[in-house]
């Protein structure tokens, strides 16, 4: 969400407002997914999953400044980019909000306390 703040900016202060919550953002991310995916997903196939997940991340990193720099070169301005973001991390947050939990499958080795 702090991506919508680069919508308004035409002043430093607004600046310092998306460099404050963008540090707010990454810090709630690291520790939710250290206490929160675990027990999400359990502990079975945590590796594969942040594994996934990392993956995603890294792809995305690497195409995101493509896609933003070609819808600059497209339109001279980062608007529509950035207004596609919020409105997709909108949409992730609704999805993540609706979610349940994977159901549990029990192996033969598994413990059951």
């Amino acid at each position: 969400m702090s991506a919508s703040c680069l919508l308004l900016v035409d002043r430093m202060s607004i600046a310092i407002l998306f460099a404050v919550l963008q540090g707010i953002t990454q810090g709630i991310q690291v520790v939710w997914v250290g206490l929160v995916w675990p027990d999400y997903f359990g502990m079975r196939h945590l590796g594969s999953i942040r594994g996934f997940a990392m993956s995603a991340t890294v792809i995305s990193s690497a195409l995101g400044p493509l896609l933003f720099g070609a819808v600059f070169d497209l339109t001279s301005s980062y608007r529509l980019i950035l207004i596609l973001s919020v409105v997709i991390t909108l949409f992730g947050l609704a999805l993540s909000v609706f979610s349940r939990p994977p159901t549990p499958k029990v192996f033969k080795n598994d413990y059951l306390p």
